[in-house]
């Protein structure tokens, strides 16, 4: 939650992530994996954002493909 609230949002997801994989448990917890899902969300708005500046093409699609991966798993995480 700590890096969450500093904005950083793909090491918040790198910790949940490796604390689900630890503690499967959480797995039915709705306030963590709503953690998990805001974290994904917000990184997903981090990388629109970049994506108005100018960069190389290849760039871009990769950093297209990162964010629709990271909005499909959050509203995975939602539902």
């Amino acid at each position: 939650a700590v890096y969450r609230q500093l904005g950083r949002y793909a090491e918040a997801i790198r910790r949940l992530e490796e604390s689900l994989e630890r503690f499967t448990d959480l797995r039915e917890d709705p306030r963590f994996l709503a953690n998990l899902a805001d974290a994904r969300r917000q990184a997903s708005d981090d990388i629109r954002r970049q994506l108005e500046s100018a960069m190389p093409q290849s760039e871009r699609n990769t950093l297209r493909d990162i964010r629709a991966e990271h909005l499909t798993r959050a509203l995975d995480l939602y539902e």
